[in-house]
């Protein structure tokens, strides 16, 4: 068994070389009657051949960077995001506002039955954001700690669930805290809370990391176009059917070993 084995590597392996052969997949052997003493063993292999790509004039059609620049928009988006990310957040003893944080629970029920999903408590969300659906924070405005807010609302008509869109529901607030969000204006002072020396070197850290951000951007638009290219001007072979069944049956597996964890 292992001579065979040896013999038939290795003189196949000189086959596939000598007719040029690229193969996919599992390689059927079936050994054949020696034709006369001098042979060793007579074998017969049956092979799948790969897909074959023979590239087109990819080099012909010139792709431009572009040039990469920082826009003073941009600059400023970057600085209000900044920002926002280090708003404080304080408790207050006041109704609530729009552009407040507030902590609700709440429920909808229709046809007396609470509706699946729509129940939640300690449920944080920032008044004008528009998370909820239209006219629900509005409810809550100008509402203090500690009341409850009964109304009715109707779903949009193009409510994600069907079975709810266009119809109305009885809502339940209670409001439990009211936080006020005091953003930080763009100065030294937000600098310093980042860990630099004034406005300007922070507007310097910013453009660099969106240059940089926008390079990598365009380094990959360049990269997916010259692929697009060398694909297009190219010519495959056919894919052989065991190809696309072992894709099948791996997509297959995979779904399989998701579903069980």
């Amino acid at each position: 068994q292992e001579a065979l084995e040896t013999i038939v590597n290795s003189t196949f392996n000189e086959a596939l070389q000598q007719e040029h052969l690229n193969t996919y997949g599992r390689i059927n052997f079936e050994l054949l009657p020696a034709l006369d003493p001098q042979t060793i063993v007579s074998y017969k292999a049956a092979v799948t051949p790969a897909p074959k790509a023979v590239l087109g004039d990819w080099k012909r059609g010139k792709i431009a960077r572009q040039l990469v620049t920082v826009t003073d928009d941009e600059l400023t988006k970057a600085l209000d995001e900044l920002a926002t990310m280090l708003i404080k957040e304080i408790p207050v003893q006041r109704p609530a506002q729009l552009g407040d944080k507030v902590r609700v629970d709440f429920r909808a029920v229709m046809a007396d039955q609470t509706i699946n999903g729509s129940e939640a408590k300690d449920f944080d969300m920032i008044l004008g954001e528009g998370r909820m659906i239209p006219g629900f924070e509005d409810q809550i405005i100008g509402h203090a700690a500690s009341d409850e807010i009964k109304f009715t609302l109707s779903f949009p008509t193009d409510y994600h669930a069907k079975n709810l869109s266009g119809k109305p529901a009885d809502f339940t607030i209670k409001l439990h805290e009211i936080f006020s969000r005091e953003k930080p204006e763009i100065s030294d002072e937000l600098a310093k809370r980042v860990g630099v020396a004034d406005l300007a070197e922070l507007k310097k850290v910013l453009s660099e990391n969106i240059r940089k951000e926008k390079t990598e951007h365009e380094e990959e638009r360049v990269e997916i176009a010259g692929i697009k290219q060398v694909v297009d001007t190219a010519q495959f072979s056919p894919v052989p059917p065991a190809m696309i069944e072992d894709t099948v049956t791996d997509i297959v597996r995979d779904f399989e070993h998701t579903l069980a964890h």
